[in-house]
């Protein structure tokens, strides 16, 4: 997750990027909340995934956060060098 946030916070990218960005992230973390079974059953076992289910979705949640926590510095820092400018 590192690498991807640090990839995409060198890069510049627009507003309506980091809101695809954040959207995906959102769309994903429904896909998994709905597709994603707690449990399975392979054979004659039952298996219990529901706690990869949660890392997946928080996962996810987390990442969208990342992402509008750098939109919102970006936005800050590019206010700041508005409000230091000389006329």
């Amino acid at each position: 997750m590192h690498v991807l946030y640090r990839e995409f916070e060198q890069d510049e990218h627009t507003a309506s990027e980091f809101k695809e960005a954040v959207l995906e992230h959102y769309k994903m973390r429904d896909f998994y909340m709905e597709s994603i079974p707690t449990m399975i059953i392979i054979g004659p076992f039952l298996i219990q995934i529901g706690f990869l289910k949660t890392l997946l979705i928080n996962k996810r949640q987390e990442v969208a956060i990342k992402v509008l926590d750098l939109f919102a510095r970006r936005m800050k820092n590019n206010v700041e060098q508005v409000g230091n400018a000389r006329f």
